[in-house]
């Protein structure tokens, strides 16, 4: 359970990061800004995805 709340964290603090790169177009460290949010998004996506097939599983 606490898997899926950080991955679903993860998640939005990655789109949070897309956001801000996109209103900091002229930041020089924009690259930086993009990375995080793909590895956030990513590593979000698979806690929550790995938490709930093992539940499914058990049913």
């Amino acid at each position: 359970m606490r898997k899926q709340w950080v991955g679903k964290i993860a998640i939005v603090l990655g789109m949070v990061l897309f956001v801000l790169q996109y209103y900091f177009q002229t930041f020089e460290y924009n690259y930086i800004l993009i990375g995080l949010g793909v590895i956030l998004c990513l590593l979000g996506g698979f806690l929550v995805s790995g938490d709930s097939p093992k539940k499914e599983t058990k049913m």
